[in-house]
């Protein structure tokens, strides 16, 4: 249904992964920069057209720099992320992991009844959250 894939083969600061139909049509884009993970991770997405449509961060920036000190401490300090809208203002939702024995996510897109983010794009950040963050 989707295909994910990654621009740079190397990429040292920036990364850029497409995201596409099945016939590889572009749908969107999201982007990461790793010097802004040493304080808080960061995704930003874009449409086919390179129109900004979300912002993806961790959840708290205590937590963020928590991790980075202590480590998961065995779960207890998971990586949950919240989408914003293009601004960084409105919620539009969450992706969560949840503390199950076996990996468990929650994509919840319910403070965007407008459907202002596309959820072919949303279900890619699921996956690219899941996999290029190393979770």
């Amino acid at each position: 249904m989707l295909k994910v894939f990654q621009d740079q083969k190397l990429a040292f600061f920036n990364i850029t992964y497409t995201i596409a139909d099945p016939d590889l049509n572009m749908i969107g884009l999201c982007h990461k920069n790793h010097l802004y993970d040493l304080i808080r991770k960061k995704w930003v997405c874009y449409d086919a057209q390179g129109t900004s449509i979300c912002i993806v961060r961790e959840d708290s920036a205590f937590k963020s720099l928590a991790r980075r000190v202590l480590g998961n401490c065995y779960g207890y300090l998971k990586t949950n992320f919240n989408l914003y809208s293009p601004d960084g203002v409105r919620t539009l939702g969450s992706f969560n992991r949840k503390f199950t024995l076996k990996d468990k996510y929650v994509l919840d897109l319910s403070n965007d009844p407008a459907q202002q983010l596309d959820g072919r794009i949303a279900v890619a950040i699921g996956v690219l959250l899941d996999t290029a963050e190393r979770r």
